[in-house]
């Protein structure tokens, strides 16, 4: 029976890891893995701003609000976190995403109910 062969590069047989959740051989899981923590770097960096109230750079294209922002920010880590097998690392940020987003629903309400005479 031939061996299942890596879903990237389709060239080596599947590395038999415990957290290897892409079905991809060793080199290939690596590269993924690498690129993965560079933008999980990058996106606990932005989430970070936004919870100090600033928009940073990187996430300027989601939005202009802090709300719209964080929800896409959480729709863009589901996604990562299903297509590179990072869920343990990406669950912390998108609950603080989440919650970001709750927050600043909460004080659009706020706001909406107070200005209303």
């Amino acid at each position: 029976m031939p061996q299942a062969r890596c879903a990237l590069c389709k060239k080596r047989p599947i590395w038999r890891y415990h957290n290897n959740d892409l079905h991809a051989c060793k080199r290939c899981y690596h590269r993924v893995w690498q690129d993965t923590r560079q933008r999980l770097r990058a996106y606990r960096a932005a989430i970070t701003a936004l919870e100090r109230g600033a928009i940073p750079a990187l996430l300027a294209t989601y939005g202009s609000l802090p709300q719209e922002v964080a929800a896409a920010l959480a729709q863009d880590l589901r996604l990562m976190a299903w297509s590179t097998g990072a869920k343990q690392e990406v669950a912390p940020l998108l609950a603080r995403c989440e919650a970001l987003a709750r927050h600043a629903e909460d004080a659009t309400r706020a706001r909406a109910t107070h200005a209303s005479p």
